[in-house]
């Protein structure tokens, strides 16, 4: 069949609750065969089937993010199938956290397993019917840039100020964050809406708030900055850095 996939099925009639924080819709749609293609990348795709939202990446990226998978998982049941035919995998996440993981037996076909395993599991197949994914019509997600904060305040992409390392070969690696970090400043004097002491809320706010290893100080001036723990290589991560560091940030000054 020669697919290579990560699909993650989460128990919830909201398609936000299953969707990574890094990702936003796109604008477009696409049927079952255009979201498992291999030219999707960078973009994942999402969809409701059966009572389940579904989510599809043909990177590999979901089973990395332990993060998001805990959180969808608080209130309810998700699970995670690695549809590959070198390292398939099935991972369950109940109540924030991991319950089991599975792999197939020595020499049973990778692909066809993790298929089986999703249906027995969720309901899901790769068919026709109420629970299939062959007609299903995904939403296309890309990588989420800007930030608003809500519909009345948000921070212009002048605001945004990044510092990214250069050259992944030339040792600028922070050993305390683990790897190579990106830096986002913002100032929010610049941001329409917020009066003196909104601000000062903010900067009490983000200066409590970690998350996964990312770092937020907040100075006086009304500057904050994000130090997010992600190893970026280039050119394929830096987007993706920069987009969690800005996700931090949003986290962090929602109400």
């Amino acid at each position: 069949m020669g697919w290579s996939m990560e699909m993650a099925a989460v128990r919830t009639t909201d398609l936000d609750e299953a969707v990574p924080h890094l990702f936003s819709p796109a604008g477009g749609t696409t049927r079952f065969e255009g979201a498992t293609s291999m030219s999707r990348p960078p973009e994942m795709c999402a969809a409701l089937v059966g009572g389940w939202a579904v989510v599809i990446d043909v990177e590999h990226r979901l089973s990395e993010n332990a993060g998001h998978l805990r959180k969808a998982s608080r209130a309810t049941d998700v699970h995670l199938v690695r549809v590959d035919e070198v390292e398939p995998a099935a991972l369950h996440y109940r109540a924030g956290t991991l319950v089991s993981e599975a792999v197939p037996e020595s020499g049973e076909d990778g692909e066809s397993w993790a298929m089986r395993t999703l249906r027995e599991r969720t309901g899901i197949h790769f068919g026709e019917g109420p629970s299939g994914l062959w007609d299903v019509n995904f939403q296309v997600l890309a990588v989420t840039t800007g930030l608003r904060i809500d519909e009345s305040t948000h921070i212009p992409e002048g605001a945004l100020r990044w510092e990214l390392p250069g050259d992944p070969s030339d040792g600028r690696a922070d050993p305390t964050l683990g790897g190579f970090t990106t830096e986002l400043s913002v100032d929010t004097t610049t941001c329409p809406g917020l009066d003196a002491g909104q601000r000062q809320r903010i900067r009490e706010r983000v200066a409590r708030h970690h998350r996964d290893g990312d770092v937020i100080v907040a100075n006086s001036e009304g500057t904050i900055t994000v130090l997010v723990d992600w190893i970026v290589t280039y050119p394929e991560s830096a987007d993706l850095a920069r987009a969690r560091a800005v996700a931090t940030l949003r986290e962090a000054l929602m109400p």
